[in-house]
């Protein structure tokens, strides 16, 4: 076995584990008489050629999609169709707008306006909510199968109850839950909401 260790790591051979070369091609390749010789050589096109091929990309065929950019049909871009509002009637409160809104998870009303209907108990929650002015708040609990009028159709909703300030306009805001139970349909286009 001595031997054998002995004679591998001798003069004349090759290591066990070759390193690359850090340059990876071969690019040149020189006699022991000096004579190099470079390899063959690539033939580089044309000027002539290269134009052509440019030219050729160039064209392109019309279709409808590039006429349209061309000739200036594309449709106009609208503006923000800004907020649904909805009229709602609450018993024992002047009727009030809520704002229909598709962010919305949760169905939100501001602790004041829960003191003013004097509805019922809170049930507790351990939610926090992340508003748009990305502040995190702490909802005081909710409130269940709160029962409102829109229009003519009666709805039961449970509502999320926070310690913020409404806005006088819209108090509430009713989120994708009510409007999946109301089966609302948004025409975004036409800035129409049909209960």
């Amino acid at each position: 076995v001595s031997a054998n260790i002995a004679s591998s790591s001798g003069s004349g051979t090759l290591p066990g584990n070759t390193v690359t070369n850090p340059k990876e091609d071969l690019k040149c390749i020189t006699t022991r008489s000096g004579v190099a010789y470079q390899g063959p050589k690539t033939p580089s096109p044309s000027k002539q050629e290269t134009k052509e091929k440019l030219s050729e990309m160039a064209r392109t065929t019309i279709n409808e999609h590039c006429s349209a950019v061309i000739l200036n049909k594309l449709p106009r871009k609208l503006g923000d169709p800004g907020k649904f509002l909805i009229p709602c009637e609450f018993s024992g409160m002047d009727e009030c707008l809520a704002l229909a809104d598709l962010g919305a998870s949760r169905n939100l009303m501001p602790l004041s306006v829960w003191e003013g209907l004097s509805l019922s108990e809170l049930s507790p929650t351990c939610m926090t909510l992340e508003l748009a002015d990305r502040l995190v708040s702490k909802p005081l609990g909710i409130t269940k199968d709160v029962s409102f009028k829109v229009r003519v159709f009666h709805f039961l909703a449970d509502f999320v109850v926070v310690d913020f300030k409404p806005d006088p306009r819209a108090p509430l805001i009713l989120g994708r839950c009510f409007l999946k139970t109301s089966r609302a349909l948004i025409d975004v286009h036409k800035g129409e909401l049909t209960l």
